[in-house]
């Protein structure tokens, strides 16, 4: 049985979304902490939902297989002001997210898909 699991999360001035993580019978709670986004874990075949509010560059990691700063498996989303709301998607597989850099526009939705055997997560640096 798979959980959806949905959180509004507000931060001053920076980003404000509703993030869905459709994780899986394994899934662990979508945390924050002093993220911009925190995934929580995203189970093979799960999702991870986040809308972008603001204008900023935002680099992103899995905690299990890179590290902050472009370490091992991380990428990097450009929102830019402008532009029609859209749906954006990223694919997790092969120990990497496709594609690693991304540029959205304000309002847009990003999707990271889990299309790996393995658990994942995506969090951002900052």
């Amino acid at each position: 049985m798979k959980r959806l699991i949905v959180r509004i999360l507000f931060y001053s001035g920076i980003a404000a979304g509703l993030v869905l993580a459709g994780c899986g019978s394994n899934s662990n709670p979508v945390s924050s902490g002093n993220k911009i986004f925190d995934s929580g874990t995203v189970a093979p075949g799960g999702h991870f939902t986040f809308v972008f509010a603001s204008a900023m560059v935002v680099p992103y990691y899995c905690k299990f297989h890179g590290g902050a700063g472009g370490v091992g498996m991380s990428g990097k989303i450009t929102i830019q002001a402008g532009g029609t709301p859209s749906k954006d998607t990223v694919s997790m597989a092969a120990m990497a997210f496709n594609p690693a850099a991304l540029t959205v526009d304000v309002g847009d939705t990003v999707v990271w898909i889990n299309n790996n055997t393995l658990s994942h997560t995506v969090t951002s640096d900052n």
